[in-house]
């Protein structure tokens, strides 16, 4: 399977719109170019770096203080608490610093230990010391690890 074999019999088009499957969300939801980015990423997350599909929540609710906030994907481990918050943007948009801080505003209520920016051309991941408040930038994203 090619990079995008995962679009393979998910894309339809509705009264001029392309719609895209979503397999997480289990609907068929609106092809813009920042929805493009996150069905890569979180495609990614599955198929490449072994997450099961049963821990990745697309667009999930955070309640922060009295407002909702929707995070792009949140991977949660088996425990049940998140392990990586993911911003996606458009391609077309730089990842500068406010995106991080935005993931980061979400990972004040999530506590993941790992951070992710991405505009489907480019990424950052950070680890995250919640103890110390500091985050170290990663070279590489983490993979599934069981236990």
């Amino acid at each position: 399977m090619d990079e995008y074999g995962w679009l393979e019999g998910k894309l339809q088009k509705k009264q001029g719109k392309c719609y895209v499957w979503d397999m997480f969300r289990k609907k068929w939801v609106r092809l813009t170019s920042e929805e493009f980015v996150r069905q890569h990423t979180a495609y990614h997350l599955v198929e490449k770096l072994g997450y099961p599909k049963s821990l990745v929540k697309l667009e999930g609710c955070i309640r922060a203080s009295r407002q909702l906030k929707r995070a792009d994907i949140v991977v949660y481990n088996r425990k049940g608490q998140a392990f990586i918050v993911v911003e996606c943007k458009s391609p077309v948009k730089p990842l500068q610093h406010k995106v991080l801080m935005q993931t980061a505003q979400y990972n004040i209520y999530l506590k993941a230990p790992f951070l992710l920016i991405t505009n489907g051309l480019q990424y950052h991941c950070w680890k995250v010391d919640h103890i110390n408040k500091t985050c170290h930038p990663l070279q590489e994203l983490p993979r599934f690890d069981p236990i």
